[in-house]
């Protein structure tokens, strides 16, 4: 079996060096820069950790995430909460070489214990999806190797606005914050207006428009607010 480094360099050879123990090497494409960090054996010498920013290099926060002595389950996608002390991030999403894609083609002998490591907020990621759902979520939600990246709460909405026949199929889509803003203004003194939205924790809101207000439900809750203020709730409920 060939050395995972030696591996690496084949297909790095003029851009690969190593900062405190970790790989470093880059792709340099025309409109960007993807540089990776791989963590080689770094909790068991079965288990190779890979982290990616794009655009930029972090080394020091590379090194702060790689360097977490965590594990992954059993399951493809693992979420430790976490704090890092110069980002925002909450978590560390592990995903198994089964889900991802990096280094497809270069790596194919080590995937089953080849993760990428993404630093998250834990809004961002349900941790049960499939791996069409993580990879549409990487590609088109939440540009997870943006390490500067503001947070982009997931949730699911289902929501029917009778005055714009806007509105979802009855399962819901995944939505951004944004997004539901903007059909809540939709929906702002609109009469019979439905709209249900389920975060990251399986938690339910379920909100009803009328011409003077919107009415809120939880299992917990009942409430009467206006148009602000309902986007304040919604913000506090899909992201903390």
């Amino acid at each position: 079996m060939m050395d995972l480094k030696k591996l690496i360099a084949q297909h790095f050879p003029d851009d690969i060096v190593e900062v405190k123990g970790i790989l470093k090497f880059t792709l340099h494409m025309p409109n960007e820069k993807i540089v990776h960090y791989l963590n080689i054996g770094c909790t068991d010498k079965n288990i190779n950790n890979l982290a990616i920013c794009v655009d930029h290099d972090d080394d020091e926060f590379a090194i702060d995430l790689l360097k977490n002595d965590v594990k992954p389950l059993e399951a493809p996608i693992t979420i430790i909460n976490t704090e890092f002390e110069d980002k925002k991030f909450d978590s560390i999403l592990m995903a198994s070489g089964l889900y991802h894609r990096q280094l497809r083609g270069i790596v194919n002998e080590y995937r089953n214990n080849f993760f990428l490591c993404l630093p998250i907020f834990k809004s961002e990621f349900f941790g049960n999806e499939t791996e069409k759902d993580f990879l549409d979520t990487c590609a088109k939600f939440t540009p997870v190797y943006n390490w500067n990246r503001e947070k982009n709460p997931k949730s699911v909405v289902a929501f029917s606005n009778p005055k714009t026949g806007g509105g979802t199929i009855k399962k819901g889509i995944v939505l951004a914050f944004p997004t539901i803003k903007r059909e809540i203004n939709n929906m702002d003194g609109v009469e019979d207006g439905t709209m249900l939205i389920t975060n990251y924790k399986n938690e339910k809101i379920d909100i009803r428009s009328s011409t003077k207000n919107f009415s809120l439900k939880t299992n917990k809750t009942d409430l009467t607010l206006g148009n602000d203020e309902l986007v304040n709730y919604i913000w506090d409920f899909i992201s903390i």
